[in-house]
């Protein structure tokens, strides 16, 4: 806040006049509700000044109060004011909107497996232990792999955090954090795998985990996981897949693609896609982890192995 000290010049009698700069000041400060402080950086030697000071201001600014109250045409100013509040609150009401919209578009909800596997139960293990994560995700690739091959889909490549050595083992908190980590990126990955399968694809060759993103890193309230693929799809179920990327309500975010003519088989071609989904942050995890592992460390065993094979048509 500003503390106006009157000159000689302003000061007449007990009364003190405000030029127009200093009106407007106060106005924009809060009118009759503002506080005044009187900020000092001073040396010892300076001491006694600071105290003058502070006694004049003590003495001016139920002044400045009056005076506001009586300024010649107060209720425009004072309109003014009210507009300003009303422009501020109108800008709260639009951000909130936004952030509703795409709460509602484009936010998935993770599993609640992810957060119990970081939660510590009375024994002082978590809810969702080390084994159990690992039967799950042992499960969910199992399921992939027998879908694919009833849909005469050649082998999978490997898988990210497939095998109980790719998951973080432990109970202390970042091992507990970084498995959580690990297996919503799993589930993600079978959920976008499996649909895959249901657009129509011909051959997946390889999954690999891309960093993750946060529209904070110190707070963040968003999580945006994602995963690239390479995969083999024809023209028709290519764009099916597109299609069905624009639906916001897949909670799907298309980050890159490339597509070029398959060398094996005329008609079909190979596609490159970066996806990402999107959900509240997890209350539990560290952002210095996530995201400050995301290039390594912490989050070296998260990237899938790309396989070389190119499998049968």
């Amino acid at each position: 806040m500003l503390a106006f000290a009157p000159s000689e010049d302003t000061a007449k009698g007990d009364c003190v006049i405000m030029n127009e700069e200093q009106k407007e000041l106060l106005i924009w400060g809060g009118g009759g509700l503002a506080i005044i402080i009187l900020l000092a950086w001073v040396t010892a030697s300076q001491a006694g000044q600071v105290a003058t000071n502070n006694q004049r201001v003590d003495t001016v600014y139920p002044e400045y109060q009056r005076l506001y109250a009586s300024i010649e045409g107060g209720n425009p100013d004072r309109k003014l004011l009210s507009e300003a509040v009303q422009l501020i609150e109108a800008a709260q009401l639009t951000q909130e909107t936004i952030r509703s919209v795409l709460e509602k578009e484009l936010l998935t909800t993770l599993d609640p497996k992810v957060e119990n596997s970081q939660r510590v139960g009375g024994t002082g293990a978590a809810l969702f232990s080390y084994n159990q994560v690992v039967d799950e995700v042992d499960s969910r690739y199992r399921s992939l792999r027998s879908k694919a091959a009833r849909l005469n889909i050649p082998e999978l490549p490997s898988m990210p955090h497939e095998g109980a050595d790719q998951l973080s083992r432990g109970d202390e908190s970042g091992q507990l954090q970084l498995r959580s980590w690990q297996l919503a990126e799993v589930l993600m990955v079978h959920g976008i795998v499996d649909q895959l399968f249901d657009l129509g694809i011909h051959r997946l060759n390889g999954v690999e985990i891309v960093p993750p993103i946060a529209d904070n890193s110190d707070q963040p309230t968003y999580v945006s996981l994602g995963v690239r693929l390479t995969m083999v799809i024809d023209l028709v179920n290519a764009d099916r897949l597109l299609n069905y990327l624009r639906e916001t309500e897949k909670g799907l975010d298309l980050e890159s693609i490339s597509m070029t003519s398959d060398q094996n088989t005329e008609g079909r071609f190979t596609v490159d896609i970066t996806i990402r989904q999107t959900s509240a942050w997890p209350e539990r995890w560290d952002p210095g982890l996530v995201l400050g592992g995301a290039g390594g460390g912490a989050a070296a065993p998260s990237s899938g192995r790309r396989s070389t094979s190119r499998g049968r048509q």
